[in-house]
C-alpha cells in the first residue's frame, strides 16, 4: 500500500512538472505517383482581433471672438500698425523760427540788465554797440524770414495757375484734335493732315513741348484751306482754333510765371539762409562773453532768458 502511494504521488509529480506534449505529427501521404507529400494542412482557426473602439474626445465650446481692442501681451491677437502722422507742410524752416525767437529773448535779457552787469560784460567784448548791431543782424534776419515765406506762397500761387492753365489748355486742344478726327475719319486718304496735326501722337506731359506741338498744329490749320474747310464744315471754326491758340497762350505764360517765381524762391532762400548764419556767428560770440563772466563771477546773477 505505501509502495503504491509513493508510486501516485511520484507520477502526480512528473505530471505537473513536465511540460504540455505537442501533438503527434502525422503520417506522410503517398500520393498516386509513389512520392511522398507533405503532410496534410491543419485547419488552423485564426482569430482576427477586434479593435477596441476609439476614445471620444469631449467637444470643448467655442472659443469667444476676440474684439479687435488692446490685447493683453501674449494672448495671439494681432493689432493694426498705427498710422502714420501726417507731415504738416509749414513754408519756413521750424528751427529757424525758434532760433530767432530764442535770440530775440536773449537780448533783451542782455538789453535790460542790471547796471552792474552790464558793466562786467563789456569787459568781456558785451558791449551796447555789439548787442545794437546784433539786434539790426536779427532785424535783417526777420525781413529775410517773411521775403521767403511771401516768395514761397508766391511759387505755390503759380503752380496751382500753372495747373489750372495746363487743363484749360489739355481741354480746348484736346477737343480740336477730336474734331480733326471726325472731320477727317480716313487715315489712311489724310495721312498728311495726321502727321501734320499731330493727331497719332500723345500730348506730351512736358508743358514746353505741349504749348509748341500745339502751336505748330494750330499754324497748320490755319494755314491750310483744305484743314480749315474740313474743320469748319464740322463745327470748328477759325475763331474757335483762335480760341484754342489762346488757351495755349495762356498756358505758356503761366508756365514763364512758374519757373520764374521759383527763382525768386530760390535767391530768397538763399539770402535767408545767409542771413540766419551771420546772426547765428555774432550771436554766438556773445554767448562766449557772457559765459566767461558769468564763471568768472559765479555770485551774480545771469540775465534774463540765459
Amino acid at each position: 500500500m505505501r509502495r503504491k502511494r509513493a508510486g501516485k504521488r511520484a507520477g502526480r509529480r512528473r505530471s505537473t512538472a513536465s511540460p504540455p506534449q505537442s501533438k503527434a505529427a502525422e503520417p506522410a501521404l503517398i500520393t498516386a505517383n509513389g512520392k511522398v507529400a507533405g503532410p496534410a494542412p491543419q485547419a488552423v482557426e485564426t482569430q482576427q482581433a477586434v479593435p477596441a473602439p476609439a476614445p471620444v474626445a469631449e467637444s470643448e465650446p467655442p472659443a469667444p471672438p476676440t474684439t479687435s481692442g488692446a490685447g493683453a501681451e501674449g494672448d495671439g491677437t494681432t493689432q493694426p500698425p498705427p498710422k502714420r502722422k501726417k507731415r504738416r507742410y509749414s513754408p519756413q524752416r521750424v528751427d529757424y523760427i525758434i532760433l530767432l525767437a530764442i535770440i530775440d529773448n536773449q537780448l533783451q535779457g542782455l538789453e535790460e540788465a542790471e547796471p552792474a552787469v552790464r558793466a562786467l560784460l563789456a569787459e568781456h567784448g558785451v558791449t551796447p554797440a555789439v548787442l545794437a548791431a546784433c539786434r539790426s543782424q536779427l532785424d535783417v534776419a526777420q525781413a529775410a524770414m517773411h521775403e521767403r515765406g511771401g516768395c514761397a506762397m508766391a511759387e505755390m500761387g503759380a503752380v496751382i495757375a500753372m495747373e489750372q492753365a495746363r487743363r484749360r489748355a489739355e481741354i480746348a486742344y484736346g477737343t480740336f484734335r477730336q474734331t480733326a478726327r471726325t472731320a477727317f475719319p480716313d487715315r489712311a486718304e489724310s495721312a498728311a493732315i495726321y502727321l501734320g496735326l499731330h493727331l497719332t501722337e500723345a500730348i506730351p506731359e512736358a508743358t514746353a513741348l505741349f504749348v509748341d506741338d500745339a502751336r505748330l498744329a494750330l499754324q497748320m490749320a490755319q494755314q491750310h484751306a483744305s484743314i480749315a474747310g474740313g474743320l469748319a464744315a464740322a463745327t470748328f471754326d477759325a475763331g474757335r482754333i483762335a480760341a484754342v491758340g489762346e488757351a495755349i497762350d495762356a498756358l505758356d505764360d503761366a508756365y514763364k510765371a512758374r519757373h520764374h517765381a521759383h527763382a525768386v524762391a530760390v535767391q530768397a532762400t538763399r539770402t535767408r539762409n545767409e542771413t540766419v548764419r551771420t546772426l547765428r556767428r555774432a550771436m554766438r560770440a556773445i554767448a562766449l562773453g557772457v559765459s566767461a563772466m558769468l564763471r568768472l563771477h559765479p555770485t551774480v546773477n545771469p540775465p534774463v532768458n540765459w
